[in-house]
């Protein structure tokens, strides 16, 4: 296993706030970092980091994560797997990612775990390999743990890696999202359900409802700038993760439920807007 990483290639603060196009973006991170992470138990330095994320503090998230890597702590890995997958304080390495990522997997956290999945999938930072996908996936839905991990043959046959494919092509097309900006000022939050066939490459709307439980219907355009935003996620996904080889002895289309939440925006009480799933 690699050693673990000391992140001390902190980019300087011009950088930083060159790639980060609004103040509410940090804090955005910040809060989505907390709703990833509930697979991992929460500790004092994660906790500290993702408070410096909100503070636009780097050097203070980056010195609490490392105290907190120091003491095996899954929540820092993850993290840190996602500073440097996303390019927050840190520079963008998706091979780190995926090192991080693959220590708080192995501690037993889903969200790292999920995190590696995908990577493994897109080939970024790693070799591009379905098997190896699947067997992060099998660790985040808690079929695999520990040296079981190692194994990937299991999932290297044609119906594991289609399966494989399909759950990935759901969580990039879920990862690409962001609220529409046309339909801000409606502040709507609500769910899209849609079916993906990993043979045709097609994904259909089945279902849009507001935060309530309510059709969407009542917003009007808005329902139709969610439903388009959530599919050209998906045809984003498929243009970008190789297709396999997709058996005929079933049928392997599954459906998936993307929700667009309201985020705090900062200290001046705007408002930013995220896919999650």
């Amino acid at each position: 296993m690699a050693a673990m990483p000391r992140m001390t290639d902190q980019t300087s603060s011009l950088t930083i706030r060159a790639s980060i196009k609004c103040a509410a973006q940090f804090a955005c991170f910040a809060w989505l970092l907390q709703g990833a992470a509930t697979y991992a138990q929460s500790t004092a330095q994660a906790d500290a980091a993702v408070i410096a994320l909100e503070q636009q503090n780097c050097e203070a998230a980056t010195d609490a994560l490392n105290k907190g890597m120091a003491n095996n702590e899954p929540k820092s890995f993850f993290i840190a797997g996602q500073l440097f997958e996303h390019g927050i304080c840190l520079k963008t390495d998706p091979a780190r990612s995926a090192s991080v990522y693959e220590r708080a997997a192995l501690l037993g956290d889903a969200a790292s775990a999920r995190s590696l999945a995908l990577l493994h999938a897109r080939g970024a930072g790693v070799p591009q390999s379905y098997k190896e996908a699947g067997r992060w996936y099998a660790v985040m839905r808690g079929e695999k743990k520990g040296a079981e991990t190692l194994n990937a043959e299991s999932y290297a046959t044609a119906d594991a890696m289609a399966k494989t494919y399909v759950q990935a092509v759901h969580d990039l097309a879920e990862q690409r999202m962001a609220y529409p900006r046309e339909a801000t000022a409606a502040k709507v939050t609500g769910k899209v359900r849609v079916r993906f066939d990993p043979r045709t490459g097609a994904a259909n709307v089945i279902s849009s409802s507001d935060n309530t439980g309510q059709s969407m219907t009542h917003v009007g355009p808005n329902k139709r700038l969610f439903e388009r935003s959530l599919l050209a996620g998906y045809d984003d996904a498929v243009k970008t993760l190789p297709k396999p080889s997709i058996p005929d002895t079933a049928d392997y289309s599954t459906e998936h439920e993307a929700k667009f939440e309201r985020v705090p925006g900062g200290a001046s009480g705007s408002y930013d807007y995220q896919l999650r799933r």
